[in-house]
């Protein structure tokens, strides 16, 4: 599996931020699991315990640059599909106090290799949820979101998920 160049791109952009504040203790860590529909092609898509991984890390008081990756493989048949995400976004609270509700813009790339061809679709999306402070360090948080998802090649789809971390 031969990644494009706009992923090695995604992928520095998201480190980028580790660099930036590695002495920083407010960075916020996730495993999240999830749910989502593609209206294009009709899947229903369901990742129990872990969808994606995430980390947030603070840019200001309510603002955040947040990295998210993801990957999949499935295999039946000797058929096989391997899917990797790569995205950012920046999470901005919508209460003063950290930790409540907030809004999440975010773009990223998709990489799908099948049996009998691969395609790199753009995603452009936006998520709003909510978190629930479990202890002093721990938290659960609720996420629904809208992805456009643009072929390179043309064609668009539209995605609503849902995610828990």
């Amino acid at each position: 599996m031969r990644l494009p160049a706009p992923c090695a791109v995604l992928v520095a952009v998201c480190l980028l931020p580790s660099l930036l504040v590695a002495q920083q203790h407010n960075v916020e860590i996730g495993l999240d699991g999830g749910m989502s529909y593609s209206f294009d092609s009709e899947l229903l898509t369901i990742a129990i315990p872990f969808q994606r991984v995430r980390a947030a890390f603070p840019l200001e008081h309510r603002l955040a640059i947040e990295p998210a990756l993801s990957f999949t493989r499935v295999s039946s048949g000797g058929q096989s599909l391997a899917a990797l995400m790569m995205g950012a976004g920046l999470l901005y609270d919508l209460d003063d106090e950290p930790g409540a509700s907030y809004a999440r813009p975010f773009f990223g790339l998709e990489y799908v290799d099948v049996g009998f061809g691969s395609e790199t679709v753009f995603d452009l999306g936006a998520g709003i949820g909510t978190r629930s402070r479990i202890a002093d360090r721990l938290a659960l948080r609720f996420e629904g979101s809208i992805t456009g998802r643009f072929g390179m090649e043309g064609g668009t789809d539209g995605v609503i998920g849902a995610t828990v971390g």
